[in-house]
């Protein structure tokens, strides 16, 4: 091995052990101000109501609109 590779090669390693050894650096915190929140969550509206999904039957047809039956198209 070359010895600027070799270098490099015995860096790498002892970063991997220190990562080890103490984990990784602590995220940052994020601290938005509140009128810039309140922007953010007017830009963003209302939440949207969610539909709750129905089972759908083996025999029945494929949601996805293929006109095929479930357990032959997304069934699998």
């Amino acid at each position: 091995m070359a010895p600027g590779h070799r270098d490099a090669f015995q860096n790498q390693k002892r970063l991997i052990e220190t990562l080890r050894r103490f984990g990784g650096p602590s995220q940052r915190e994020v601290n938005i101000p509140a009128s810039l929140q309140t922007l953010i969550d007017k830009r963003r509206g209302t939440p949207g109501a969610v539909e709750p999904r129905r089972k759908v039957g083996r025999n029945e047809l494929c949601p996805c609109g293929a006109g095929r039956k479930y357990k032959q198209c997304h069934g699998r």
